[in-house]
């Protein structure tokens, strides 16, 4: 089953760049979370780091986070960012191949999907399946305005259509962040005979 993306209108950048950081900064963790089902979570998988706060942010939100990336860099950055939050750990691992061995009920993909090729993101699927408790979900929330539209695109929909041959999958598109990809995937431990989708204004 094919599924058909509907976005937002692509949001407005001021001319002297105050305005773009005051988007990019502070919206992040407050979108991502008006897709979420629950309030707590216990375990958190976040795949990919941010520029910014989020990590810090929605790492108050559950009793165990961790955060993984292949950049050095990046995965340094984020520890600095987490260090006031003991229950949240940033780890250099290659994605999709170093995996954790732990249940979450929640997994974040962020802008790293644009990297990934048609295998690599087939068996980020996989492991996001075997990873996921039941009822657990899988968001997605991708810049689409810095010219990786459609690769990012594409990858979703590869991720999406790969979960969906694993697990019993119900999507929601979230239109609330313009410029932005935002999926919610509930993934229940049953037989994956049936997909829904919404959209979610």
């Amino acid at each position: 089953m094919n599924l058909q993306l509907r976005h937002g209108q692509s949001g407005q950048r001021a001319e002297n760049g105050h305005e773009v950081m005051a988007f990019s900064a502070r919206p992040h963790a407050q979108l991502l979370a008006q897709g979420f089902t629950r309030g707590h979570y216990s375990s958190v998988l976040q795949v990919g780091c941010t520029a910014d706060e989020t990590a810090a942010q929605l790492a108050g939100r559950a009793d165990r986070y961790l955060v993984i990336d292949d950049a050095p860099r990046a995965v340094e950055r984020e520890r600095a960012r987490l260090i006031c939050r003991p229950q949240a750990r940033a780890r250099h691992a290659s994605i999709p191949g170093q995996w954790p061995r732990r249940e979450f009920d929640l997994i974040l993909l962020s802008d790293i999907i644009a990297r990934l090729g048609r295998g690599e993101l087939r068996l980020l699927a996989q492991r996001c399946a075997e990873s996921l408790s039941d009822c657990g979900e899988l968001v997605i929330f991708s810049d689409l305005t810095d010219g990786q539209r459609s690769q990012r695109l594409a990858a979703a929909e590869e991720i999406g259509n790969a979960l969906g041959q694993l697990r019993q999958i119900q999507l929601t598109r979230h239109a609330s962040a313009p410029g932005y990809l935002h999926q919610t995937i509930l993934a229940r431990h049953v037989a994956p005979s049936r997909r829904e989708t919404f959209e979610a204004a």
